[in-house]
Parts: structure tokens; C-alpha cells; sequence
């Protein structure tokens, strides 16, 4: 009876916790202070694991080729209903005004698909004829001829960009992870302003990812960290009622 009376009496102490961290014999020391600073631990790997996670999708390097039109980047990612510009650059080392230029860009329409301005048109077609196109699910096919009665064509430096291509991935939490090729097919002869042409044009192949946001990320990582240090907590409380039980039971609590 005297030791169910007193373990009433420690229970409704305000800060029987402190009471039982300060009586219990050497050995039992609660988790509680432990689980604070494996706390504080995790939190600091968190932020260094999420700053570097973002480090690397921000920070990744662009696969560049080297007449070429080269998708830039070549390999890149896109967030879930993110907007995306592809630019296409050319790679020409012929220094000819161009009198015409064409080319078919597919990729998979269930990972991207055209905004309502489909593409760009680079400053070298300022005052040049409007090239023509069609667009459709997948698919982009562009052609530019020089319809002026001087021929004088356009110039088209190395390096300049033709036009950037202007995609909205699908913005659907189950992409995530799912990939797409832009290709550039059917490519036309580049003809220039002395007539002659070029067949060795190449398109090497680009791809787009969509990836989660660093918010969805940090979410999910915050998420797992306040799960574990709940638990902790729940350990700790929990295994110091048990002390505290056995320590009374065993006449080891002093008043």
C-alpha cells in the first residue's frame, strides 16, 4: 500500500519527468536528452543532403555536340507542369547567308507538350521571310525558305540560335521519373546564297526528365525526420515510465 500510495504522489508531481531523470540510479539514465541531440543530428544531414540533392539537378552540365542543330541543353529535367525552352543552336563553321533551312522535332506528347506560342524565332529572321509550320501532339515540323526577290537569304552565325522551342510538361504526380526523346528527323539540304548545298546536317537527339521539385523533396525528407523524432520522443517517455515504475517497485526512488 505505502508504495502504491507514493507512486500516486510522484505521478501528480508537475515535473515528475525531472524528478525521475534526477532520482533514477546510475545507469537508467532516460533517452529523452539523447533523442534531442540524435534530433538536432538529423536535421543538420538533411539540410546538407538536400542542398547537395538540389546542387545536382541544378548544377548539372549540359551535353553540348559539335552544319549541326544542337538541342541545348541536350539533357536537362522539368518539373511537373513546369515550363521548359529548348533552344536549338547551330554549329556551322560555312559563313553563307542561308536561303533555306528545314527539319521535324518529335517527342513523346504524354511526358511535354507545346505551349500556346509553340517556339521562338531567333533574331537573325528579324525582317526575313516567316518560315511555316504545323504543330501536333509530338510532333513540330518547321521549314524556312528565302521567298525575297533578291535572294539575299539569312545570316546565320556559328552559335547563333535558330528558334527556341516552347514545352509545358504534363503536370501529373505519376511522370514522375518518365523521360522523352526530342528528335529531329526529315532534315532538308541547307542550300545557300551562292547556291550551293550541304546534306551533312546532323540533330543529335535530346532528352527532357521530369523530376519531383526540391519542395517535394524536402517535404517527403522533413516528413521522415519529424516521423523519426516522434518516435524517439515516444521511446524515450515511454521507457522512463518504465524505470520510474521498476525503481519504485524496487524502493530505489529516494523522496
Amino acid at each position: 500500500m505505502k508504495s502504491g500510495r507514493l507512486l500516486n504522489h510522484v505521478c501528480s508531481l508537475p515535473r515528475w519527468h525531472a524528478l525521475a531523470s534526477a532520482q533514477l540510479p546510475a545507469g537508467n539514465a532516460p533517452l529523452y536528452q539523447r533523442g534531442v541531440v540524435c534530433w538536432f543530428r538529423t536535421v543538420r544531414i538533411v539540410f546538407v543532403l538536400t542542398g547537395a540533392l538540389v546542387a545536382c539537378f541544378c548544377l548539372s552540365p549540359s551535353l553540348h555536340a559539335g552544319i549541326i542543330y544542337n538541342l541545348e541543353p541536350l539533357k536537362t529535367s522539368v518539373y511537373p507542369g513546369g515550363a521548359l525552352s529548348v533552344p536549338i543552336v547551330v554549329s556551322s563553321d560555312q559563313p553563307l547567308n542561308w536561303l533555306n533551312t528545314g527539319f521535324t522535332i518529335t517527342w513523346n506528347s504524354s511526358v511535354l507538350n507545346l505551349q500556346a506560342t509553340p517556339f521562338t524565332l531567333g533574331s537573325m529572321f528579324a525582317g526575313a521571310t516567316a518560315p511555316v509550320y504545323s504543330a501536333s501532339a509530338g510532333q513540330l515540323v518547321f521549314s524556312w525558305y528565302d521567298q525575297s526577290s533578291g535572294l539575299t537569304g539569312i545570316a546565320v552565325p556559328n552559335g547563333s540560335t535558330l528558334l527556341t522551342l516552347n514545352f509545358q510538361a504534363v503536370g501529373d504526380w505519376g511522370n514522375y521519373g518518365n523521360s522523352t526523346i526530342l528528335s529531329g528527323t526529315n532534315l532538308a539540304s541547307i542550300v545557300f546564297t551562292d547556291f550551293s548545298s550541304t546534306t551533312n546536317v546532323s540533330f543529335p537527339p535530346g532528352s527532357v526528365t521530369i523530376i519531383p521539385e526540391p519542395i517535394d523533396w524536402a517535404f517527403g525528407l522533413f516528413a521522415c525526420l519529424f516521423i523519426g523524432g516522434a518516435t524517439v520522443r515516444w521511446v524515450s517517455h515511454r521507457r522512463m515510465s518504465l524505470q520510474l515504475a521498476q525503481a519504485v517497485s524496487q524502493g530505489n526512488l529516494r523522496t
